[in-house]
């Protein structure tokens, strides 16, 4: 199987770090949308702590707020993966020779040292 070419490798990380971002949205809106939702509850502990009733709840407290304190963090690591890791995700094979797997970084002619195949017409041999 021929490797990627450039051109297909750099497509390939452009569709993961989209994914990535949209991942980090939809985690995001999600997180936000449970805030909203246990705001209320919150609230209403929150008056009955100022009743006497009930127990001091801190802002970020965990059994209202930490799923999407959660879900804010995954998406912020999505984002942060999207961005720097993407080398790591999507690595640049080495080129090589197809025939014999001689490592062709710095090609010094057209044809492989090792085994003789030409290999000027194959693009991933060649980074730009």
């Amino acid at each position: 199987m021929p490797a990627p070419s450039a051109q297909q490798i750099i497509l390939l990380r452009l569709k993961v770090r989209v994914v990535l971002r949209v991942l980090a949205v939809v985690l995001l809106l999600v997180a936000l949308g449970w805030a909203s939702m246990r705001y209320s509850d919150y609230s209403y502990a929150q008056s009955l702590f100022a009743a006497g009733m009930g127990r001091p709840l801190g802002p970020l407290h965990h059994s209202f707020f930490g799923i999407p304190i959660l879900l804010g963090g995954m998406s912020i690591a999505c984002v942060l993966l999207g961005q720097f890791a993407l080398p790591l995700l999507v690595p640049v094979p080495k080129p090589a020779c197809p025939r014999c797997g001689y490592d062709l970084a710095n090609p010094t002619s057209n044809t492989c040292p090792e085994c003789g195949i030409r290999i000027a017409d194959q693009p991933a041999n060649h980074p730009s």
